[in-house]
């Protein structure tokens, strides 16, 4: 089926210790677009407002006009270049926007500020200076990689392109309406698609670049810049970038960006400007934070704190270093702290910033996972206080899979993953973050439209074994179909244990015309309990093994009523917390089995005990009962005879005066 354009190198967020990173990490952005896209016209302004405005002195950014779907002067200008470079990455619809490469592909219109962030934290061991000589019609351009940590291991190129900051048009040069266009790729320079090779030189040394261009008489040379990349081409990993326009200093990250920090406790992080100007510079450290009123934060340099701005000289060449102080209260939150350095000598320079996040107290976690996502934000938050929760947080994806990493989500029992519509829904690192979450016990609720659709569909760029294993073991789910506008309604199953009681709901189309609920199948343990539109299709699954888990094949936000979704999160916090009153029997139903099975006389019906009186029944294949016998509280095994019995298939259930036991299969020999 046509969905959005989406495209997937490799996800895996590179998360490992920053300790070994020595130099800044800008986020390199390639950016596929077209003057002739309407959906490019919707979603690249997104972009422009949310990530370039705001992230100038962390992100490189280059835009590669396509020759389809219209006219677009500026991929004619070098449509050879262009378009080879389009289908070596794959792409196959616009606009597409890729993060370094291979750690994140989609809408430029979902990357988030939390996504930026955690892809610059680990910082990098590399840093890639460039200079731009001009020389009359043609440049000098030197690249010069440093080594500063543990030289990287890979099939390493350098690239280098000519890009133009801003291409204007007093009209629209293609049909979509545009008529500013940032960083316009003109053409590659060193060795040209195939880019030079590079070998790490080892730590503290460096590997130089001489190159040279011609200035062409369609750019404005007052736009004109040049930025380079070191990438891997063995995994399209970008491990740094460097531009002819960035500042001659930086804002460095010594520390892990997240701390499960505790009332009492200080959780610290370090950082450095770094000046590799010959002279000294003045420059302003700003620190904001969202924290809670009795929680307090400083900045420390030396003996030295601030609580808010610190201006401050680095001598030419010179590293200065300084901490993140933060002494979480007894307010349970996710705090952010944001720290922005400027240079006071050159103020024209963009601003460099470094975020962190410290969680104290929070027990019931929201991650979401994207922009799509926001828009069912507040049923989750609202569900939970109506559950009478007071120590929730949420958080992004991103930030999460950095916890996780880092064994930093001590503190935390249940995990409620909106996904909403956004790709990819999860990737191989959240799947090992969460799976070793829910082996110690924790417990997830996870809601998407398309999840199951990525993950297991063969049309799908997502689809994936581990995390197929994933929502088959851990969450008892697998997949049937992709779903459409036929699947309006979702019926409670009835008869189960926990959500008998919850809300019929109707589902809407919030995405513009794309509505998929994921049509289910049961997998491992996994109970259904919501169909869809009155019929057999499953629309969500529960499950119990070592951990319990709710899953919903839409996104949460596509429930008409917010009320009706709020009472799911809400009546799935108190499953996970035993305070439904099925709870013991639940339990006792974990073990619920019989044997031998075939059975030739003798059955043994087996349970845990029961918390209350009980019934056994035993139907046959039309729904005929063939034998009821009473348990009494405290029971565990129920023992027959099955030579009344005729040759065939029976089913079992276990129930008391307010659950019944899924039905379970019995077959008799003779």
């Amino acid at each position: 089926m046509k969905r959005i354009s989406i495209f997937l190198a490799g996800s895996l967020l590179l998360i490992s210790s920053h300790l070994s990173a020595q130099s800044k990490k800008y986020v390199m952005l390639e950016h596929f677009t077209q003057a002739s896209c309407g959906p490019c016209a919707q979603q690249n302004p997104i972009f422009e407002a949310n990530i370039r405005a705001n992230n100038e002195g962390t992100i490189h950014h280059i835009a590669y006009h396509t020759s389809w779907p219209g006219v677009d002067p500026m991929n004619a200008h070098n449509a050879s270049q262009i378009n080879t470079y389009t289908s070596n990455y794959g792409i196959s619809g616009v606009p597409t926007m890729i993060m370094l490469g291979n750690q994140w592909s989609g809408g430029p219109a979902n990357l988030t500020q939390a996504q930026v962030d955690a892809a610059a934290a680990p910082g990098s061991p590399i840093k890639v200076k460039v200079t731009d000589t001009d020389n009359g019609s043609t440049h000098d351009v030197e690249v010069v990689v440093h080594t500063t940590g543990v030289p990287p291991t890979g099939n390493f190129v350098l690239r280098a392109a000519v890009v133009e900051a801003m291409v204007t048009y007093a009209t629209p040069p293609g049909n979509n309406g545009e008529t500013e266009f940032p960083n316009v790729f003109r053409k590659f320079i060193a060795n040209a698609l195939q880019g030079s090779p590079y070998t790490p030189a080892a730590t503290g040394s460096s590997v130089t670049y001489n190159l040279t261009y011609t200035e062409d008489a369609a750019w404005d040379q007052n736009e004109i810049y040049i930025i380079a990349w070191v990438e891997n081409i063995s995994t399209d990993e970008i491990i740094n970038s460097g531009s002819s326009l960035d500042a001659n200093w930086e804002l460095n990250n010594f520390s892990d960006v997240f701390n499960g920090g505790n009332s009492g406790n200080t959780s610290s992080f370090n950082g450095g400007i770094t000046n590799d100007g010959g002279s000294s510079e003045l420059y302003r450290l700003t620190l904001t934070t969202d924290e809670p009123n009795d929680w307090s934060s400083e900045i420390a340099i030396g003996s030295n704190t601030y609580t808010t701005t610190v201006d401050t000289t680095v001598s030419g060449s010179s590293l200065l270093n300084f901490n993140l102080n933060v002494n979480p209260g007894s307010t349970p939150y996710v705090a952010t702290y944001t720290i922005e350095l400027e240079s006071l000598d050159d103020p024209s320079m963009p601003h460099q910033t470094a975020r962190y996040t410290v969680m104290s107290g929070i027990t019931d976690l929201v991650v979401t996972n994207g922009a799509e996502a926001d828009l069912s934000e507040s049923t989750f938050l609202n569900g939970l206080a109506s559950a009478g929760n007071t120590t929730y947080g949420i958080m992004p994806a991103s930030t999460f899979k950095i916890a996780g990493s880092l064994n930093q989500l001590g503190s935390l029992i249940n995990v409620y993953y909106n996904v909403g519509w956004t790709f990819p829904c999860f990737d191989d690192e959240m799947v090992t973050v969460m799976s070793a979450f829910n082996d110690n016990g924790g417990n997830i609720f996870m809601a998407g439209q398309d999840i199951a659709w990525s993950t297991f569909d063969a049309g799908s760029p997502y689809l994936s074994t581990v995390n197929s294993n994933y929502l088959n073991t851990y969450m008892g789910v697998g997949y049937s179909a992709d779903g459409s506008t036929a699947n309006s309604t979702m019926n409670p199953v009835v008869t189960d244990n926990v959500f008998a009681t919850a809300p019929t709901m109707t589902i809407v189309d919030i995405h513009g015309g794309n509505m998929y609920p994921d049509e289910l199948v049961l997998a491992n343990q996994g109970v259904t309990i919501y169909n869809y539109s009155g019929g057999s299709k499953i629309g969500a699954i529960r499950q119990w093994t070592s951990h319990k888990s709710v899953y919903f094949g839409i996104d949460m936000g596509m429930v008409q009523n917010a009320t009706n979704g709020e009472q799911i999160i809400a009546m799935s916090h108190d499953w996970f917390y035993g305070l439904l009153s099925t709870e013991e029997f639940d339990q006792a139903m974990l073990n619920l089995n019989a044997y031998p099975n075939p059975a030739v006389s003798d059955l043994t019906i087996s349970f845990s005990e029961l918390p209350e009186n009980g019934d056994l029944k035993i139907t046959d294949a039309t729904g005929r009962i063939i034998y009821q016998t009473s348990i009494k509280a405290g029971e565990s095994n129920i023992k027959l005879n099955v030579n009344q019995f005729e040759n065939g298939s029976y089913f079992y259930t276990v129930s008391t005066g307010s659950s019944i036991s899924e039905a379970k299969q019995i077959q008799v020999i003779k």
